[in-house]
This record gives structure tokens, sequence and C-alpha cells, in this order.
């Protein structure tokens, strides 16, 4: 009878002991899964903020550069033939302080009927910038400009400023192959009233993906162009 006992006492034991298990497992179930639904939903909550934010951005960048495109174009200095290392220009200032006051572009430029070309870039501490263009380490604004030498023949220059008013050194190019008439965005806005944007495309020197918009500025053949990175 003992053993009887014994033997049901422990049949007893094992069955609760089974339904403890069960029901363990039933709840860490639920609660995983319970968790893993919430993940995953705040996982496409936060992504859909993200892309929000994301897309936000880049509008309002688009907008700024479709407005500083168009302010450049209009500027008489845009169309200001270029000539020598391009330092002399009367467009100089206006990039140099457009770059200084957003650090969100990364270059303004303009192309002219002639294959002159002058371009600033902002520099914003990126060692790339400086390894690309072989730049002094100080260097925060670079200045690059394809035009005739006073002997006529055509050079490609860099100069490297500290800031708007500290030039650090320049380099040269004696054969230079680019040609801003060869562009698509010099091509696409020369015949166009209204400013265009490019596709995205990835920056070779930085290897970042970039925006443009460029306009040109109805005189001498000559057209604006500003880039934003897209930066984290």
């Amino acid at each position: 009878m003992a053993k009887a006992r014994l033997g049901l006492q422990f049949s007893i034991v094992l069955i609760i002991a089974f339904v403890v298990a069960c029901l363990t497992i039933t709840t860490a179930t639920s609660v995983y899964f319970a968790s893993t639904t919430a993940a995953h939903d705040g996982a496409r909550r936060l992504f859909a903020e993200i892309t929000a934010r994301v897309a936000d951005r880049i509008s309002d960048q688009m907008a700024g550069m479709v407005d500083l495109a168009g302010l450049g174009a209009s500027l008489e200095a845009s169309s200001v033939a270029v000539a020598g290392d391009g330092t002399r220009h009367p467009l100089v200032p206006f990039l140099m302080r457009a770059l200084e006051q957003d650090s969100g572009l990364y270059s303004l430029y303009v192309g002219q009927a002639d294959g002159g070309f002058l371009q600033a870039i902002a520099v914003n501490g990126d060692n790339r910038i400086l390894a690309t263009f072989k730049a002094p380490p100080a260097t925060r604004l670079i200045l690059r400009a394809v035009a005739p030498d006073a002997e006529g023949v055509r050079r490609e220059w860099f100069t490297f400023f500290a800031d708007a008013a500290t030039v650090l050194g320049a380099s040269r190019i004696d054969t230079p192959d680019y040609d801003p008439r060869t562009r698509s965005w010099y091509k696409q806005a020369l015949d166009r009233p209204d400013t265009i944007l490019a596709e995205p495309f990835v920056l070779s020197s930085l290897q970042t993906l970039t925006l443009g918009a460029s306009r040109a500025t109805g005189r001498n053949g000559a057209v604006f162009c500003v880039n934003v990175t897209l930066k984290g």
C-alpha cells in the first residue's frame, strides 16, 4: 500500500513537473514572439522615421542647391572669363563665402564656352580631399582653375587656402584633360532656362553619394553648378 502511494505521489510529481515545463515553454515562447513582434514593429517605426528624416534632409539640400545655383548664375562675375590661376577672378569671394557659411556644400563651380573652369572646394576636415589634391594639412578651401596662362597655353591650377585670405601653397598641371564643355552638368543646363538637377553620382575623390544642380547664366555660354555630398 505504501509502495502504491509512493508510486502515485511520484506520478503526480512527474505530471506536475511536466505541466510546469509545458507552461514554462509556452510562456517563454509567448514572451519571445511578443518581444520579437514588438522589436519588428519598433524597427519598422524607426526605419520609417529615419527614412522620413533623410528624405526631408535631401529635400532641403536640393531646395538649397536650386536656390544657390540660381543665385550663382545670376551674378555677372560668373560669365567673366577665367584667366591664370583664377585667384583674381571676381567670382572667387562669392564662392569662398558660400562654402564657409554652409558646411553641407562640397563645391561650387562655373564652366564657360571657351573651356574655362573655376571651382572652389570645401575640405571640411576630410583627409580624403587633402590626399586627392595633395593639399597641405591646414587647407580648408581649394581653388581650382582651368584656363590659358599668360602665353595662351591651357593649364590647370590648384591653390590651397587656410581661409579665404590666406594662401598656403599651389600646384599646377601643364596638360589638363578636364573640359567642362564635355560634362553632362554643362551640356544639359546650357540650353535650358531653369535649373537642372543631376542624377546622384558617386564622387571619385570621396566615394560619397553626391547631388548637383546647375544653371546657365544666359551670358557667354557659362553654367554655374553646386554640389553637396550626402554624409551619414
